[in-house]
């Protein structure tokens, strides 16, 4: 199918809009104390919390206090919160100034799994940037807000029913494989983006060619 014919562009948001730096992650959890020791017993556990405080699916207050049992003593929850900011990433002006000019285009949807916290401050992350999610997306489909996360289909069909899109028509947007594959399951063209690095993808190319013509 040629990129004439896509007229919907669904993103995920991390590691494809933010750039999310697992190092920044990985010195932030050893500065709480949890060494590579600990992150080495604990990989499922602490994988597991990851998932479940960034999808916001599980009451924060119950995921950070699983968390503390991992840290030093004397952490406190306000110490894990600070470390987890962390997660928010950095933001290229470019690609919210793509997405601006994509949106003349295309119908544009942000979908992610993501907590209320990390969400509040992307939104003031991109606010200081100058802006808006509303200039940004035609709507946004958010994990903790919908009670459902990627990749189960649920989220697909719900965003589908709530915006009509035509998933033949629509090109995703993920970073994660197994997001990538249910969306591609789902009848979406896909993309499983390279972490980071959107605009090395000839997708990405074609579509911001598309609105210079």
């Amino acid at each position: 199918m040629s990129m004439k014919q896509i007229e919907t562009l669904v993103f995920d948001y991390g590691g494809v809009i933010v750039n999310i730096d697992d190092v920044s992650v990985v010195k932030a959890m050893e500065s709480l104390g949890v060494t590579a020791f600990k992150r080495l017993i604990h990989v499922r556990k602490i994988k597991r919390l990851m998932h479940q405080y960034i999808n916001g699916l599980v009451a924060e207050a119950e995921t950070l206090k699983e968390m503390l049992s991992l840290c030093r003593k004397g952490t406190t929850t306000g110490d894990i919160e600070k470390v987890l900011e962390e997660l928010c990433g950095n933001l290229p002006v470019e690609r919210l100034e793509a997405l601006v000019k994509l949106r003349k285009r295309y119908k544009v949807y942000l979908l992610s799994n993501i907590n209320d916290t990390l969400w509040q401050k992307s939104v003031s992350q991109m606010n200081q940037l100058g802006y808006s999610t509303e200039e940004m997306f035609d709507e946004v489909f958010l994990s903790y807000a919908m009670r459902k996360e990627k990749p189960s289909v649920e989220i697909y069909e719900e965003m589908t029913q709530k915006t009509g899109l035509n998933p033949a028509t629509t090109l995703y947007f993920d970073d994660r494989a197994e997001n990538a594959e249910a969306g591609r399951n789902f009848g979406f063209q896909s993309v499983l983006v390279k972490t980071n690095h959107l605009e090395e993808h000839q997708e990405w190319q074609e579509i911001i060619k598309n609105i210079k013509e």
